[in-house]
């Protein structure tokens, strides 16, 4: 009785092994981590890695993710503009137009969240750059108001 039911439960879980899928992902490629590793060069052994290849792939989207997240970190935007409708896409445009006609140096970003289109503008590190200018332009974008967003930092 005992071999049965524990042939039993085996069949019942050797099914859920093959249960997940494997999904491709649309990522840049990245260098691979391990194969620096396993060149070989005079002078210096040689390295036998014995793995699953799941883990060079974790790791290889790890690397992936990483470059492509390099230059953002949370800060601190000013939202001048939010609207959805048949026309919000042409006003957000003309509102971003209208910003960066009197503040070139800033950044004006169009973001669509479905189904609004918002205007947000700038990159700051902190609450108190972003109100620094938010002063400025209150009067002219009334609607405006500070907003935690992923920020781009500029290039040195």
């Amino acid at each position: 009785m005992r071999y049965i039911i524990s042939f039993i439960l085996l069949l019942c879980f050797s099914t859920t092994f093959y249960g997940q899928e494997v999904i491709d992902s649309t990522m840049p490629p990245a260098p691979k981590f391990f194969d620096t590793y396993l060149q070989t060069q005079p002078g210096y052994g040689t390295i036998q890695i014995k793995q699953d290849e799941r883990i060079s792939n974790l790791i290889d989207t790890h690397i992936a993710l990483n470059i492509q997240n390099e230059s953002k970190s949370s800060g601190w935007r000013i939202q001048i503009y939010s609207s959805s409708g048949a026309e919000s896409r042409k006003e957000a445009q003309d509102v971003r137009n209208r910003f960066l006609s009197k503040y070139p140096n800033q950044t004006a970003y169009v973001i669509y969240q479905p189904p609004f289109f918002k205007i947000r503008v700038g990159d700051f590190r902190t609450r108190e750059e972003a109100y620094m200018l938010y002063k400025q332009i209150i009067q002219e974008f009334p609607i405006s108001y500070l907003v935690t967003d992923n920020i781009i930092y500029p290039k040195l």
